[in-house]
């Protein structure tokens, strides 16, 4: 059986856990990587990189990420949960990541 599979990939930006419309956003990402707390400016983001920056600290900073900073402390956190709303089952599911998964 074939099964048509979606990938929105542009919910990994977005900053709201949620299949609504929402704000895209790079600017954390691109700070993960260039700001030497936490990345090495080499122009790839690795989730090593977003699992060093706090979303505590991004949503202060932008004013968006709204999220439970108890159950997502980081931006690697908050992007792994997106990714359940990132990849669509028959045009309407959403999947259910694997939360003990490695990255």
């Amino acid at each position: 059986e074939i099964v048509p599979v979606d990938l929105r990939l542009e919910r990994i930006f977005a900053d709201a856990l949620s299949t609504t419309p929402s704000s895209l956003r790079f600017e954390a990402f691109a700070r993960a990587d260039d700001d030497p707390r936490f990345g090495n400016a080499d122009g790839t983001v690795t989730f090593e990189e977003l699992d060093a920056m706090s979303l505590a600290e991004v949503a202060a900073k932008t004013g968006s990420y709204a999220a439970d900073p108890s159950t997502r402390p980081t931006l690697g956190d908050f992007v792994a949960a997106q990714l359940a709303f990132a990849i669509g089952f028959r045009s309407s599911g959403v999947c259910t990541p694997n939360s003990a998964a490695p990255r």
